[in-house]
């Protein structure tokens, strides 16, 4: 699996705890102190989440940081610096 992979499977995760929340990209965007783009990007897998606000995101969806990574590969790529993977 590669990064951009696991990203989109960690942003689809994130999306459907989001969805079963209720809560809007902007609520959860304003609620963890991002805007809405960005957070749109990580549902996208388009942007790396830190692990800082992957927890983050997790505690205000009341979901176990275990939960959604349970069952995912560890991709075989890093991202770059600056969040962005390298192709």
């Amino acid at each position: 699996m590669t990064n951009k992979q696991y990203y989109a499977k960690v942003g689809e995760r994130i999306q459907s705890a989001r969805t079963m929340s209720g809560l809007s990209q902007q609520e959860l965007a304003t609620l963890i102190g991002i805007r809405r783009d960005v957070l749109a990007g990580y549902e996208r897998g388009l942007k790396a989440v830190s692990l800082i606000r992957f927890h983050n995101i997790c505690q205000q969806l009341g979901v176990a940081v275990e939960k959604v990574l349970e069952s995912l590969e560890v991709p075989e790529e890093l991202p770059n610096n600056d969040g962005r993977f390298v192709d």
